[in-house]
C-alpha cells in the first residue's frame, strides 16, 4: 500500500495534441479515488501513465517514496483491472489468479523430484513458494466467493465472474495500487449495480490505495472516497461525492453530476427596491439572502440559475416570488417518485423529481415551486464559475 502522487503531469501526443494537461494530484495511502469525466477527458490517459503504459510528456508520478516516471510497468508494484478482463483463455481460472505469482518464482526450477536429492534446500525453498501461492489463491477466492470456479476456463464463465477473477487476479499480487479502467462497463445493468457494491466491500476489506476509471458519474459517486472530475484534460474539481453534489465549482461540474442532471435557467439579476430577483423572462424569483452580498454585483448581467430536479415541487400556495409557471409535459413513473419534464416559456427543458402520486397530467399548466435555499448562480457559458459559492472559505 502506498500514496501516488501526480505532479504538473502532461501528456501531448503527436500534432500537439494535449490530452492531459498539467494535473496534480495526491491519492492517500489507501483511498479510493474515482476519476471521472466524458469521453476524451484525458481520465483514462492519466490511468495509464500511472500504470507505466504511456510515456508522460512532463511532470512526475511518484508510488511511494519512488519517482516512476522510467520504471517499467511491470517493476511499479501496482494491479490494473481492465475493461475486457484480459484474462487468459486456456488457462483455468486458478492458473488466471496465479499467473503473475508463478512468474515471480525464485526457485521455480527446483521443485521437481530430481531437485530433491540433489539440492534438498532449494527444493524446500520451491515447494514453499509453491505452497504460498496457493494459499493466496485460495485466501483470494473465498473473499470474491469463487472457491467452486478455479477449475474453470473464462470461456464457462459468465460475465461477473470474468469480472471477479480479474479483480482476483490483482487482489493476489498485494499490490501498491489498483488501477480499475472501466470494469464494469461491459456487464449489464443489474450486474453492475451488484458488482459496485462487491468492489466497494472489497476495498474495505483489502485496503488498498485504488484509482478508478468511469465515465459513469453514478458508479463515481457510489465508489469513490473522493471524485475528480475531468474534462479536457484539466481537473474541474477533486472533492467527496456529497461536495461535488451540493457545491459544484462551475456549470460544466453542477451539469455532470446528478441524475437527473440539474436544471439551468438563464436570466438575469435585477433590483427592487432593497431586495435582488432573477429575472426568468416569464417570471422573477426573489434571491435568497445568503446570495444576496454575493450577486450585488451581478444587478442587470446576464446569469444562470441552476436548481436540481429534486429542488422543484408543486407550488400549493407558495407565495409568487417562489415559484415557475411551468407546462407539464412527459411523465416518468419511477416507483415512490417521478421525473416530470416541464417547461417555461423561456426555458423548455427543465426535470422535477416528486412524489409519483402527485396529480399531474401532460400538457397542464401549474406552479412548481423553487427551493431558494437550494439554488446555485453560474457565470455565463458551458464552464461558467458558481458564484454563490464566492467568498465561502469553506
Amino acid at each position: 500500500m502506498a500514496q501516488v502522487q501526480l505532479e504538473h503531469v502532461t501528456k501531448i501526443y503527436p500534432g500537439d495534441i494535449k490530452a492531459v494537461d498539467d494535473v496534480s494530484l495526491t491519492i492517500a495511502d489507501r483511498e479510493f479515488l474515482v476519476l471521472v469525466g466524458p469521453s476524451g477527458c484525458g481520465k483514462s490517459t492519466t490511468l495509464r501513465m500511472v500504470a507505466g503504459l504511456e510515456d508522460i510528456t512532463a511532470g512526475t508520478i511518484r508510488i511511494g517514496d519512488r519517482v516512476v516516471n522510467g520504471v517499467a510497468p511491470k517493476d511499479r508494484d501496482i494491479a490494473m483491472v481492465f475493461q475486457n478482463y484480459a484474462l487468459y483463455p486456456h488457462m483455468t481460472v486458478y492458473k488466471n489468479l496465479g499467473f503473475s505469482l508463478m512468474l515471480r518464482r525464485q526457485h521455480a526450477g527446483w521443485g521437481n523430484p530430481v531437485a530433491r536429492l540433489i539440492a534438498p534446500a532449494r527444493y524446500q525453498k520451491a515447494r514453499a513458494e509453491r505452497d504460498e501461492i496457493h494459499r493466496r489463491i485460495s485466501d483470494t477466492a473465498a473473499v470474491l466467493g469463487i472457491e467452486e470456479l478455479l477449475a474453470r476456463r473464462p470461456k464457462a464463465l459468465s460475465g461477473g465472474q470474468r469480472q471477479r477473477v480479474a479483480v482476483g487476479r490483482a487482489i493476489v499480487r498485494n499490490p501498491k495500487a489498483f488501477l480499475f479502467d472501466e470494469p464494469l462497463s461491459n456487464l449489464d445493468a443489474k450486474l453492475r449495480v451488484e458488482m459496485r457494491a462487491e468492489l466497494k466491500r472489497l476495498h474495505r476489506q483489502v485496503q488498498t490505495t485504488t484509482i478508478y476509471v468511469t465515465h459513469d458519474q453514478e458508479e463515481a459517486m457510489t465508489l469513490g472516497d473522493r471524485v475528480v472530475v475531468m474534462k479536457d484534460g484539466v481537473i474541474h474539481q477533486c472533492a467527496t461525492p456529497l461536495e461535488l453534489y451540493d457545491r459544484p465549482v462551475n456549470r460544466f461540474v453542477a451539469g455532470f453530476v446528478g441524475t437527473p442532471r440539474m436544471n439551468f435557467l438563464d436570466g438575469r439579476i435585477v433590483r427592487d427596491g432593497e431586495r435582488l430577483l432573477f429575472d426568468e423572462g416569464s417570471c422573477r424569483l426573489a434571491v435568497g439572502g445568503a446570495h444576496q452580498d454575493r450577486l450585488s454585483g451581478f444587478v442587470d448581467r446576464p446569469i444562470t440559475l441552476g436548481i436540481r430536479p429534486e429542488g422543484l415541487a408543486p407550488a400549493d400556495g407558495a407565495a409568487p416570488e417562489t415559484t415557475l409557471r411551468v407546462t407539464v409535459g412527459v411523465l416518468e413513473p419511477l416507483g415512490d417518485r417521478m421525473d416530470v419534464y416541464v417547461a417555461t416559456e423561456r426555458n423548455p427543458d427543465l426535470i422535477c423529481r416528486i412524489d409519483s402520486r402527485t396529480p399531474l397530467r401532460e400538457g397542464q399548466t401549474t406552479d412548481m415551486q423553487v427551493d431558494l435555499d437550494r439554488v446555485h448562480y453560474f457565470e455565463p457559458g458551458a464552464g461558467g464559475l458558481n458564484v454563490s459559492l464566492a467568498d465561502d472559505p469553506s
